[in-house]
């Protein structure tokens, strides 16, 4: 996770002498002097470059500022029942949703939503409002409002 005095932004990476930059597609310009890679880093004190997401993945709020929805992410994968989240948002005026995998299926779903609800007030992250729970054995889903 970025630390609190990271940068955050867009990598951009300045190409060797001779290469082609395989992946980049029709949009790859061999003169120009740096490429938007189209990820998401942060970017420490030290040095040190952690990829977030992709320029695509980011979520907006209605007013255009951007949901760091990484850290939700990372906040609510850190419940030792979550195998993995991701928020996501079908638009700027759409509620947030996060979609849980659980580690196990014997997980009671109150108790996940009532500690998922605590850990995100807790470590200050926005609300989201709905969970979709997929249980790693079986391809149930289910749906609960975590307002």
């Amino acid at each position: 996770m970025p630390t609190a005095n990271a940068k955050i932004g867009e990598l951009r990476i300045k190409p060797v002498d001779g290469t082609k930059f395989l992946g980049y597609g029709p949009k790859f310009d061999a003169q120009l002097d740096w490429i938007d890679t189209g990820d998401i880093v942060s970017i420490d004190a030290n040095g040190s470059v952690e990829l977030i997401t992709s320029k695509e993945d980011l979520i907006t709020d209605k007013n255009g500022k951007i949901i760091e929805h990484w850290t939700m992410e990372k906040t609510i994968c850190a419940y030792d029942q979550v195998k993995g989240a991701q928020i996501i948002s079908a638009s700027k005026n759409d509620s947030l949703t996060a979609v849980l995998v659980l580690k196990t299926a014997s997980c009671d779903q109150g108790i996940v939503k009532s500690d998922i609800q605590s850990l995100c007030k807790n470590n200050q992250v926005l609300r989201v409002e709905n969970a979709h729970i997929q249980w790693k054995q079986s391809a149930k889903r289910v749906e609960n409002s975590l307002t």
